[in-house]
């Protein structure tokens, strides 16, 4: 038998980064600390929340928060690729959203929350809120004249591993909606990285496991004129008919199993690779089944053979299989249907016979039988 693969799978996956890095470095001023920022989304020039944490050091109004962007810890210069015109406090734990203004007056100054109420804030608890609408600056190299976050992955300017890089930003919190002097309370400055893409590609090679099984004697299989049974064992490899009776029909069968990924599934065909022949006389043999006018697109009803001339029509050999349907050109193949098993060969341009069909997957749990029927008159000579 012949299997064959419409096409090989093959799979492209694309995998994208989607954890923020964030790391908290020890507050410039007063007693801020548990300091954090994560972003939703951390690939370079695309929009993402920005979600702040931290813990107060002191017992106090906050009326302002202030957040400014920077190249460097200390001083630097705001990322130019950076952009929080269209920001929005999303969420604060202090207060309702509404009561807050955000105020964003350039990219330099950064932006501002200002609430003229203010919300007491004892030492201690922590101070949560979140912001929407940011697009992060891109990832650039030392020295680059357009700088976004600097990779230090990369080993001079122009050069190097740009898969991250850093950016900083510095928190004020104030009692004063004015920001007087004198009127900041704690500050601190948080890192965080930009992350380039990751692509993971996989290529899944096709698999293919075909098995061919023996049937037992006495198995029900396909019915030929009201022999349903099998009547002999047969093997993976062999179909021992034994001696034939004429007009007295012989049924062996095979199981056929296929387990494939192929998206496209799969085709089994059935090939006699020589005619049914004699061996004392070689002029003797076996035709294809053509009782009812059966051929390889059209199976029909068992018929035995009558004819009257040795070796032409005077026996018959066809096979049925379990799967009904799905079968490509044939259509009506049923438990008492039979089509003509021949010794064609593809390779004059004759077409193998089609046992099993499947145009997707197959887990290879559900069997598939192919039956074969033999049978002979009494013009059968004797071989």
């Amino acid at each position: 038998m012949q299997k064959h693969f419409h096409k090989a799978l093959v799979a492209v996956i694309t995998f994208m980064t989607v954890a923020g890095f964030y790391m908290p470095i020890q507050a410039q001023a007063a007693l801020m600390g548990n300091a954090s920022v994560r972003l939703s989304n951390p690939k370079p020039v695309v929009g993402s929340k920005y979600i702040f944490k931290m813990t107060l050091g002191s017992t106090h109004n906050v009326k302002a928060i202030r957040m400014n962007w920077k190249s460097a810890a200390t001083g630097g210069t705001t990322p130019t690729s950076l952009d929080i015109l269209g920001a929005s406090l999303f969420a604060i734990n202090s207060g309702v959203v509404g009561d807050w203004t955000a105020d964003v007056s350039t990219i330099s100054t950064g932006i501002t929350l200002i609430n003229a109420a203010g919300a007491e804030i004892a030492s201690g608890a922590a101070l949560e809120w979140t912001m929407d609408g940011i697009v992060n600056p891109d990832i650039s190299q030392r020295g680059d004249v357009t700088p976004g976050c600097t990779s230090t992955n990369n080993a001079g300017t122009g050069n190097g591993n740009l898969s991250a890089g850093t950016c900083f930003i510095e928190i004020q919190t104030w009692n004063n909606e004015g920001m007087l002097d004198g009127q900041k309370k704690d500050n601190v400055v948080l890192t965080y990285d930009i992350t380039a893409d990751v692509t993971m590609t996989a290529k899944i090679d096709p698999a293919l496991t075909f098995v061919v099984a023996g049937v037992a004697v006495a198995t029900a299989v396909g019915d030929a004129n009201g022999t349903d049974d099998t009547t002999n064992d047969s093997t993976y490899n062999t179909l021992p008919f034994l001696t034939l009776t004429p007009n007295a029909i012989r049924l062996l069968a095979h199981s056929l199993t296929v387990r494939t990924n192929a998206n496209n599934g799969f085709i089994v065909y059935g090939l006699m690779t020589t005619p049914l022949t004699g061996t004392s006389v070689a002029g003797n043999n076996i035709d294809p089944y053509a009782g009812n006018a059966a051929n390889a697109t059209t199976p029909q009803v068992w018929t035995s053979p009558t004819a009257p001339t040795k070796n032409a029509n005077t026996g018959w050999l066809g096979y049925n299989t379990t799967q009904y349907s799905g079968l490509t050109g044939i259509a009506n193949f049923s438990s008492t249907k039979w089509a003509p098993l021949s010794s064609n060969n593809p390779a004059n341009g004759d077409d193998p016979h089609l046992m099993m069909e499947d145009v997707d997957q197959n887990d290879g749990l559900t069997p598939t039988v192919v039956s074969y029927a033999l049978e002979v008159d009494v013009y059968q000579p004797s071989d």
